[in-house]
């Protein structure tokens, strides 16, 4: 079952996921990225609004200590404990039992359990 969510639902449902591991791919113009972590919280920032609008207003953080899959097939650590996606006003929620769905104007996410 898929369900629409508001920014605020997808928080609470995020929530139930701190302490799992999770996967979180990105799909953004010609770029695809791969990350696995243990999510450790959620938090997230309003933002300023940037000259070339390239953070949206708001931000994700997905606290956790994690690893970026690389072009050679290894991994790499995160260079930061966090990884952020931007959203926006118009971003669209969805999850189902394992996953959830972010569509932004820029770019797909999904955030899956492991």
């Amino acid at each position: 079952m898929t369900i629409s969510n508001t920014m605020e639902n997808f928080h609470q449902h995020l929530q139930t996921w701190i302490g799992t591991d999770i996967c979180i791919t990105k799909h953004e113009l010609r770029d695809q990225d791969a990350v696995s972590m243990q999510l450790h919280d959620v938090s997230y920032s309003v933002n300023p609004m940037s000259i070339d609008g390239y953070m949206g207003p708001y931000t994700l953080y997905l606290h956790g200590k994690g690893y970026v899959s690389t072009d050679m097939q290894g991994t790499e650590p995160l260079p930061t404990p966090y990884y952020e996606i931007p959203l926006e006003e118009t971003t669209h929620y969805e999850w189902n039992d394992d996953r959830f769905f972010l569509k932004t104007a820029r770019g797909d996410y999904t955030i899956a359990r492991k």
